[in-house]
């Protein structure tokens, strides 16, 4: 049967009407490996779903099949999509692969990417809050990333606004917009508020993730390199659902416990601190719970600070924001605010600036003692790691794409806090 498939599809003898969309690279924990996923709208009845990829647009010499989801949003449609999933492996670092996905019924244009070199720096954008109408960062991450500027990207939670409106229109329209970049570079993700709808039903099915925290990818480890990645879900706290943030937590300092990167990043969704029109920042429940805990919920920062967590990136506030190390609340004001070396405590870092349909401007904030660096702009913040002792980071502003906040992060060998 896939050689019949793959024999229409070579002849171009494909039917009408179940257009490839929405195609997505992601990583796995396997350093030469590289997922894809593309969605449907109408099953695939007696065809195979596949991907062929290889090093030449003329040399697709292997086929992969893809596993098949089917599943049916709850708006008043009652649309079903159908997601498709495959792993490309045995890849070669810093090579170019072409890769085609589909069936019979109708195959993607060819894309390529280059596989992650992983021996080489890390260099991410990283950002949440991004809307399909004011998605100002849209544009800029499509020329970084195909100008090769990007290795990786982290999208922190709120895509679309939202994923399932409009019966779920809202989120293909967004995913087939972002696929310029999501095509070319791996995309990771992670949940926000606005991902919750019909119990994460769009983000579930949508998005591929590592598979080594929760089985519905709301959280989740990634090893590239010298660092250690963890993605978390913060809504656990904000819907007050002890039993799974309790689970989270058991997970990440197991994870923290056995972690061998020489740097360690974690992102979010919420703020565990902000500057906002509070004198006391971020203050509500939701953001003091998942900071210091309460019955039933245990606190995040305590952890962070005992397993030496070196950047903190969430997202929320639609803003960008950048703070001294600190350890609840109490900042380390170290001398250069753009350079720190052998940092006493975790650095936070905001970045809500993926574009929608409101923006936080540092005037409409009361500054807290512990901010450092308050922008404006619309763009997404970037973290590169060149090797175990020495980082950089900065903030690209979406219409200049000038870095706004370069920051330097150097520790000594074997630095542990």
């Amino acid at each position: 049967m896939l050689a019949l498939t793959l024999l229409l599809a070579s002849l171009g003898v494909l039917t009408e009407g179940n257009k490839v969309q929405q195609v997505h690279l992601s990583l796995d924990n396997s350093p030469d490996h590289m997922v894809v996923t593309w969605l449907t709208e109408h099953p695939l009845p007696n065809v195979i779903p596949f991907a062929m990829y290889g090093t030449s647009t003329g040399q697709l010499t292997s086929t992969v099949k893809a596993s098949t989801t089917k599943w049916e949003d709850g708006g008043k449609k009652a649309k079903t999509r159908y997601t498709y999933r495959t792993t490309f492996t045995d890849l070669k670092p810093g090579t170019r692969y072409y890769y085609t996905v589909g069936s019979a019924e109708e195959m993607s244009k060819t894309f390529s990417f280059i596989q992650p070199d992983q021996s080489k720096p890390l260099r991410a954008a990283i950002y949440g809050d991004m809307s399909i109408l004011n998605g100002y960062s849209i544009q800029p991450l499509i020329e970084a990333a195909t100008n090769g500027e990007i290795d990786v990207i982290f999208h922190m939670g709120d895509f679309a606004y939202d994923l399932d409106d409009k019966n779920g229109d809202t989120g293909d329209d967004f995913m087939n917009a972002i696929e310029p970049y999501t095509s070319i570079v791996p995309f990771m993700v992670l949940p926000g508020n606005h991902d919750t709808a019909q119990k994460y039903l769009h983000y579930k099915n949508r998005f591929s993730t590592p598979e080594n925290g929760e089985n519905h990818g709301r959280y989740w480890s990634l090893d590239y390199g010298n660092t250690h990645i963890i993605a978390l879900n913060t809504e656990f706290y904000a819907e007050a659902d002890s039993t799974k943030a309790e689970e989270q937590y058991n997970w990440l300092e197991a994870d923290l416990k056995n972690n061998k990167g020489k740097w360690t990043v974690v992102m979010m969704h919420r703020p565990m601190y902000c500057s906002n029109d509070s004198k006391k920042g971020c203050h509500n429940q939701e953001d003091t719970i998942t900071r210091e805990g309460a019955p039933g919920f245990p606190g995040l920062e305590k952890l962070f600070d005992k397993e030496g967590v070196d950047f903190i990136y969430y997202a929320h506030k639609h803003t960008y924001e950048r703070f001294w190390p600190m350890v609840k609340g109490d900042p380390f004001k170290t001398g250069d605010p753009n350079s720190f070396h052998n940092a006493p405590a975790p650095i936070y870092v905001m970045a809500g600036t993926g574009g929608c349909h409101d923006h936080i401007f540092p005037n409409e904030t009361i500054q807290q003692p512990y901010s450092l660096k308050q922008l404006g702009n619309y763009g997404y913040a970037t973290l590169r790691v060149f090797n175990e002792t020495f980082a950089v980071g900065g903030f690209v502003d979406a219409l200049s794409k000038a870095d706004l906040d370069p920051f330097v992060v150097s520790k000594e060998i074997g630095f542990k806090r």
